[in-house]
């Protein structure tokens, strides 16, 4: 593996000039945390000549995903490093790669998120050299152009009958047997309330707090709201109450809570977890209370303990126990389930113990102009509505459903009607081996995803080991796909 102080950056491809267009066996689209534990699973797993691909890589600058491109210290994953293996036949094998960075790390620490980054793109580098046939293409792709054999909803453009044609804005990129979508979500939702123009002037307003260099602008300013109390907004607020200095933050959401916080010393359940006697969602929330009352080893056990049996338990419930499963129990699920590092909690503690970060519980409605700056109205059911004065505003709401993705390729084949879109609208229509549904709900021979693009399908689509898993089973799939056209 290349080492983990290397600082080479891989030659990316340009896209090709005039008719000739790459053609390879396999397309990935997305050099994230999926992209990269797929072709390290390729490289360890698959049997017979390795398959031509290629991997396309929107950015100019090759990185590991933008969770993982941070250079702020006080980012950190939030599992430990004993969890974060790319490799499943080899548990220790990020904490082996991290020691000769900082002998000091162990596996039951909280490793920097852009450590973490460092160590996927040691992984990728290695996954993609000889004798992996792996070409790095630089592009982002907004269509695919399909033909014979899948259904064809629309005309297809050209392309070969026993081909996929990817394409960018400055045109074809690469002809594939097989593609595979690992584009990941934008970080943050769409927006639920309305910015008023004046109040976006002068950088006032951050929609997509992980553009680079998007919050440095608001350097030294005296009130900062942010719309969004999950992980995301801790980031957020540690980043701007530290590196840039702002004075206060002020944090809002629906309820106005926090992510739990990890305990210092972890336990594992002793009980068996078992399943739900009633397939409904009211059911499942009653089950889940009395598995956590019956723990001795406490409700973080417990909790860590039903994760994984959550696929199993979400795939029996009816589709409309699933909607109301959302509804009644989804945001509490996520604050105990994606947990704060000790050390996290205990910064957020301190910055509101010193008055620097408050939390309002109420719903954003609109960020308007006021006297000095933007002004953020929040309508809260219990207690008076808020103005809020700011200097400035960040979007930190969750990720948005296939509906209201931004994303070019995404969008492109939902509008278009190539793909189905998954249940409750957070994903696309995905089959048990990745396989994505045409809206006929029928498989496309020619098509898989991985990743958050599973999200409904699958009720935990996007931690690290769900996204091992995902790349692990995929690479049977993609083989007979492969075998097909050979």
């Amino acid at each position: 593996m290349t080492g983990p102080t290397s600082t080479d950056q891989p030659t990316l491809v340009r896209l090709p000039e005039g008719p000739s267009v790459p053609s390879v066996d396999l397309a990935v689209v997305g050099a994230g945390a999926s992209a990269t534990f797929l072709l390290a699973a390729i490289r360890r797993r698959w049997v017979g000549d390795l398959p031509r691909a290629a991997l396309i890589e929107k950015g100019r600058c090759p990185g590991p995903g933008v969770a993982y491109r941070t250079d702020d210290p006080r980012h950190r994953m939030n599992v430990r490093v004993c969890q974060l293996t790319a490799h499943p036949d080899e548990p220790d094998h990020f904490l082996t790669w991290a020691r000769a960075v900082d002998p000091a790390i162990t596996a039951d620490d909280y490793a920097p998120r852009g450590l973490y980054g460092r160590y996927l793109t040691a992984v990728l580098d290695e996954a993609t050299q000889p004798p992996a046939r792996v070409q790095r293409l630089q592009g982002e792709v907004t269509s695919v152009l399909q033909g014979p054999p899948w259904p064809a909803p629309r005309e297809p453009r050209g392309v070969d009958a026993d081909g996929v044609l990817l394409v960018g804005r400055e045109g074809p990129i690469v002809r594939a047997d097989h593609v595979v979508l690992a584009v990941g979500v934008p970080p943050t939702g769409p927006r639920r309330f309305r910015v008023a123009p004046d109040a976006a002037a002068g950088g006032a307003y951050v929609d997509d707090p992980w553009r680079p260099e998007a919050l440095a602008g608001l350097r030294g300013r005296d009130h900062v709201v942010v719309v969004g109390t999950g992980l995301t907004m801790v980031d957020v607020a540690l980043t701007l109450l530290g590196r840039h200095g702002v004075g206060e933050v002020t944090a809002v959401s629906t309820t106005g809570r926090l992510p739990a916080a990890h305990d210092a010393v972890r336990a594992t359940a002793t009980r068996p977890i078992g399943r739900p006697a009633v397939a409904t969602a009211r059911g499942v929330l009653a089950w889940l209370r009395e598995v956590i009352d019956a723990e001795p080893a406490g409700w973080a056990a417990a909790v860590d303990g039903v994760r994984w049996s959550c696929p199993d338990i979400w795939a029996s419930l009816p589709l409309g126990e699933q909607a109301r499963l959302l509804r009644l129990g989804a945001s509490r699920w996520s604050r105990v389930r994606h947990r704060l590092p000790p050390a996290v909690a205990e910064e957020v503690a301190a910055a509101r113990r010193a008055g620097r970060l408050r939390l309002v519980a109420g719903r954003v409605e609109e960020v308007g102009s006021g006297l000095n700056g933007p002004e953020v109205r929040v309508r809260r059911p219990s207690a008076p509505d808020l103005a809020l004065a700011a200097d400035a505003v960040v979007n930190c709401t969750g990720p948005p459903g296939v509906w209201a993705t931004s994303d070019p390729l995404v969008r492109d084949l939902v509008d278009t009607g190539t793909v189905g879109v998954g249940p409750h609208g957070l994903g696309l229509a995905v089959a048990e081996d990745g396989a994505v549904l045409d809206p006929s709900g029928h498989p496309l021979p020619q098509l898989s995803v991985l990743g958050a693009l599973r999200r409904g399908t699958e009720f935990e689509a996007t931690a690290v080991p769900e996204l091992r898993l995902q790349a692990d089973h995929l690479v049977r799939r993609l083989a007979r796909s492969v075998a097909r056209h050979r």
